[in-house]
């Protein structure tokens, strides 16, 4: 520790620590911690970033400020034996940039253990390694969004993020990407401006992957301020999933995928006009 503290800064200490503690082995120790802190910062992420239109002095200076601010993204490992002490940057790392002040309540609490729980640990299945594979790709559309500032790229991303879980293997995506979301998040107000903005950014996606056309992705619209917080609000839905499709299994042999599939295709057709 302290040739790890030496090496960066005397201050280095004094910032954000995450300790994680395990007992795998030395040759995969680095790497399941690295992995580990990406799975935990994309929740926290993910969670603020659900409520990201409140007006938020912390969350606006940070857009000021983060294009030029270095973070030290780094690793320590700590032992008895000092033969498996170490460390190392971890420079793919994402950045913790939210404000986890929401983490003191309860609830927040019981809705990050919950997550950590699922995304953790090994699964065979479908659905949750579906969601799986959409966390890690908001992950990299955040890291694009807020950290590249590659705007065209983030917004591919969120929106295969989401394509993923309310579209994959079916018709209509466009229709189905603008309606099925905004339909299952209960927050939601105005569902059919919702929905009215998401095909908008479908289309954008679209022009610029089919025809080149680069996105106009407007400020004054919060165009990737609106899909990060409608992905991270979808993506929450994880917490809840097996309540969330109880009615749509007709017995416990019934697997969530094919339950999820049949609540996607029951909102749609619910909403289809109405939203359109």
């Amino acid at each position: 520790m302290e040739h790890t503290k030496n090496s960066r800064s005397e201050d280095f200490l004094k910032f954000n620590l995450l300790i994680y503690k395990t007992n795998d082995n030395t040759q995969k120790l680095w790497y399941t911690s690295a992995d580990m802190y990406g799975i935990i910062v994309n929740i926290l992420n993910i969670m603020y970033r659900s409520n990201a239109f409140k007006n938020d002095t912390y969350s606006k200076l940070l857009l000021k400020t983060k294009m030029w601010e270095k973070p030290n993204k780094h690793v320590a490992i700590l032992s008895n034996e000092w033969g498996r002490c170490g460390h190392s940057n971890m420079m793919e790392a994402p950045i913790c940039d939210s404000n986890i002040s929401f983490m003191s309540t309860k609830k927040s609490q019981h809705v990050f253990n919950k997550l950590l729980n699922i995304l953790a640990k090994d699964t065979e299945d479908e659905l949750i390694l579906k969601f799986k594979r959409s966390y890690r790709i908001y992950m990299e559309a955040h890291k694009q969004y807020y950290e590249a500032r590659k705007d065209e790229i983030a917004l591919i991303l969120y929106i295969t993020c989401l394509e993923s879980l309310v579209a994959e293997n079916f018709n209509e995506k466009k229709l189905r990407f603008s309606i099925i979301a905004p339909a299952l998040l209960d927050d939601i107000k105005d569902k059919h401006e919702t929905s009215l903005h998401l095909k908008k950014l479908y289309e954008k996606r679209n022009s610029f992957i089919h025809n080149s056309l680069k996105p106009s992705l407007k400020y004054e619209d919060n165009d990737l301020e609106f899909i990060d917080s409608i992905v991270a609000r979808f993506l929450l839905l994880l917490v809840d999933i097996e309540k969330i499709v109880k009615k749509y299994r007709n017995n416990n042999d019934t697997k969530l995928i094919t339950a999820w599939n049949n609540l996607l295709n029951e909102k749609y057709e619910e909403h289809l006009f109405s939203f359109k």
